[in-house]
């Protein structure tokens, strides 16, 4: 009997949706709200049985009763879904925050010189324009950026991923890779400090300069050595077959550090240069996780390899340039004060940024089905119709206590879901009961619970290219892993932050029904 190499692989699934069963089936944001008017209701009614105005106190039982049938009206406007998969509530939300944005004239930035910025700088804007850029050294002696956010406390760290993809590898040795990616995060999951790590794709188009310009400087390094005509001749081919719109993949992988106090662990509340004296030890051990993890090159980003990033980011017409000046001796120079666009205008259905335009997609619902180690391969490749494509996802490792609390509030929930009127049977419930409690099981062999969200940000020099662009990638979302993406309508500019990987965590910027 022969095998063949699928019987090999591992198959991937077991994701369950953290969100509370809540009141009968009622999300937990909702039946909040729900149970705030409840206990209002019984105080009003207290209070007017002591009214002295005998009209309020024979009448207190319809008052009660008025704004108790106002209240289910608006908690069954609250469990009315929209668009792809957003509450009404969260859609109309989204819409007031965007007209007040649009009537403030938040929705545009013109930085620069003759701007209302007091250094008359190109910050990042919005959710970034705070962040500061240091650099420091780790344990053995390497530069990295530390990008500091003062208002919410925390550090991140960047790390450069070269990776030589699945292809032509043992599937043991990818297997092996996968269970390096689980050891990675459950490292991170035991330092306590770590808020998120964010595993960044962007593919695009290579500018074509890199190529002639690195073998232009080794052959000024020959000098005046002889040199046969043949090789020179086969590298010039080489150079002309290769640098024939080829796309372009980078990885980066970023790593934000919490400064606030963490009583359970000890850490008392500490600066930017206390928390990156932390990182700094902890550092080279993260590289070498992402080195067996990737079975690449793995490097310490500095602060002007970031800068040079987030740059392009916001200014895609300038990969050349930034692509040549960084063969420089010199560098590009640029600062983090600078790397913002020439302006934006935050548009209903994307953003406009630099004479570019963007558009960003969540995930909304998770894979269901089982998957394989390369079942993004379709979603993280390149595309030759975008400027750029980059698709982030934040990793959220706990610690084991909050791991077997949740996973525990899980199978809790899920028993409670199925035993509800109408669900005891229900084959979906099942499922839910059962991978809840495998969850729980794998806790107990010390595993760790890892929340992850996922953002994609594609960008393009016309923004009628959008509709098939948009559709292309909700297609490639569900082609191998089976990911619902939908617009981040009304909020392209943040998503598009978020998507940077800079150190901002989705769950922070929650919305409420309160």
């Amino acid at each position: 009997m022969s095998t063949t190499a699928d019987e090999h692989r591992p198959k991937f699934g077991n994701i369950i949706e953290p969100a509370s069963a809540g009141f009968y089936g009622v999300p937990e944001e909702v039946s909040d709200y729900g149970v705030r008017r409840v206990v209002l209701l019984f105080v009003l009614w207290f209070i007017l049985s002591f009214v002295p105005v005998p009209l309020i106190q024979h009448n207190a039982i319809w008052i009660i009763a008025a704004l108790a049938a106002f209240y289910a009206d608006q908690i069954r406007r609250k469990l009315k879904k929209g668009k792809d998969g957003r509450y009404d509530w969260e859609e109309k939300m989204l819409r007031k925050m965007f007209a007040k944005a649009k009537a403030n004239r938040w929705t545009e930035y013109r930085p620069g010189p003759s701007s209302d910025l007091p250094d008359g700088s190109y910050r990042a804007p919005g959710l970034l324009a705070a962040t500061q850029m240091q650099q420091y050294q780790e344990s053995y002696g390497n530069d990295y950026a530390f990008l500091w956010d003062p208002g919410r406390k925390s550090g991140t760290v960047f790390f450069s991923v070269s990776a030589p993809g699945l292809q032509l590898l043992d599937q043991s040795f990818i297997n092996s890779m996968v269970a390096q990616w689980a050891a990675y995060h459950r490292a991170a999951g035991i330092q306590s400090s770590i808020l998120q790590v964010a595993a960044i794709t962007e593919s695009t188009m290579d500018t074509g300069t890199r190529l002639p310009q690195a073998v232009g400087q080794f052959r000024s390094y020959a000098g005046d050595h002889e040199v046969p005509t043949v090789a020179r001749e086969v590298i010039d081919e080489v150079i002309d077959i290769e640098n024939q719109q080829k796309p372009r993949v980078e990885h980066i992988v970023s790593m934000t550090f919490s400064a606030k106090a963490i009583p359970e662990s000890g850490l008392p509340v500490r600066n930017a240069a206390t928390l990156a004296e932390e990182i700094s030890t902890v550092m080279h051990g993260f590289a070498e996780g992402l080195s067996a993890a990737s079975s690449g090159t793995v490097s310490i980003m500095d602060a002007q390899s970031v800068i040079d990033y987030y740059f392009t980011a916001y200014n895609p017409a300038k990969d050349t340039a930034i692509d040549q000046a960084r063969q420089e001796v010199d560098g590009t120079g640029l600062v983090w004060e600078n790397i913002g666009p020439d302006y934006h205008n935050v548009h209903e259905d994307y953003y406009e940024h630099s004479h570019f335009f963007s558009k960003s997609f969540q995930m909304w619902r998770p894979p269901m089905s089982l998957f394989q180690e390369n079942a993004l391969q379709e979603l993280l490749g390149a595309d030759r119709k975008l400027t750029k494509k980059r698709v982030t996802i934040f990793f959220r490792p706990l610690p084991p206590d909050s791991s077997q609390k949740q996973a525990l509030e899980a199978v809790n929930n899920a028993r409670f879901f199925r035993g509800q009127k109408g669900n005891k049977g229900g084959s979906s419930a099942a499922a839910v009961t059962e991978k809840a409690q495998r969850t729980e099981n794998e806790m107990g062999d010390g595993a760790l619970l890892v929340p992850f969200s996922l953002i994609a940000t594609v960008t393009t020099d016309n923004p009628d290219k959008f509709p098939n662009l948009s559709a292309d990638l909700k297609r490639r979302g569900s082609t191998g892993i089976m990911i619902q993406l939908r617009e981040a309508t009304m909020s392209h500019d943040a998503a598009f932050s978020m998507g940077l990987g800079a150190g901002l965590v989705p769950i922070d910027f929650k919305m409420s029904a309160r």
